[in-house]
């Protein structure tokens, strides 16, 4: 069970909707509903009650949204405690393949000389 997994979760929770849920994690409904399987298989429990394609919370995962939630505040606090410490700006560069290949290189170069660290 890792930290991505369970933001993923919460993200799920909130709307109960993969799509909705893939534009607050800038993800494809794909991706969260591989992550919540994943997390379901750890826990070895559903967290969600699946109707056709819809999902909706059940007992289980009510409750495991409580825990979920404080670990992945305490989780994110320690890392930007940690981040803080080192100074240090951290970037994401994310884009089709076919902007990647074009812009990627010159975006990195000026972050590099603006942001030597």
């Amino acid at each position: 069970m890792n930290i991505k997994d369970l933001d993923i979760f919460l993200a799920i929770a909130e709307t109960e909707n993969m799509q909705q849920a893939a534009e607050v994690c800038d993800a494809t409904p794909s991706m969260l509903s591989k992550s919540l399987k994943r997390l379901e298989h750890k826990l070895g429990v559903s967290l969600f009650d699946r109707i056709g394609k819809r999902i909706k919370l059940n007992a289980v995962g009510v409750k495991f949204r409580s825990n979920a939630s404080k670990l992945v505040a305490q989780a994110k606090l320690t890392m930007a405690e940690c981040y803080s410490l080192e100074n240090e700006a951290r970037y994401t560069i994310a884009a089709p393949a076919l902007l990647q290949v074009k812009w990627a290189s010159k975006l990195s170069k000026a972050l590099v000389t603006t942001q030597p660290k």
